[in-house]
């Protein structure tokens, strides 16, 4: 048991109520964590994954203070520590992958926003143009 819960004004009781909370907050984070990461990916938000990141980081942080509250840890709370080192490597994989396509993508989103071509964007990324279009130009801006 740490010594910084060894406080002889929290009792036994209340102890145990805040490992309790400490771990039902974590579960939430958790929760978050693992289900915005695969999102980042699917609409490639380095913010999104970020913030799954950070989630899961709390969460590590919460069911190790919980840990350290507790005489002897509940299955639950071995269950949240094994779902926090989930949530951290699914989080760390989806941001890892979500600034690797940013830094890809970047010179062809600068290139597109210089020349105001969207046929040339089109092109880079291997989107066929559909239909004719109605206007001569290919510019974006008219």
């Amino acid at each position: 048991m740490s010594e910084e819960w060894n406080h002889p004004t929290l009792s036994d009781a209340e102890k145990a109520q805040i490992a309790s909370h400490n771990l039902s907050s974590a579960q939430t984070l958790i929760t978050i964590a693992l289900i915005s990461s695969p999102v980042s990916l699917i609409i490639g938000g380095v913010l999104l994954s970020s913030v799954a990141l950070i989630c899961a980081l709390v969460a590590q942080t919460k069911v190790r203070t919980a840990l350290t509250m507790m005489d002897e840890p509940t299955f639950m709370a071995t269950r949240l520590r094994s779902q926090t080192r989930i949530a951290m490597l699914v989080s760390l994989c989806a941001t890892v992958a979500n600034v690797v396509y940013v830094v890809l993508m970047f010179p062809v989103l600068m290139e597109f926003m210089q020349s105001g071509n969207m046929q040339q964007l089109m092109d880079s990324i291997g989107v066929a143009q559909q239909g004719s279009s109605s206007s001569a130009s290919t510019s974006v801006w008219g």
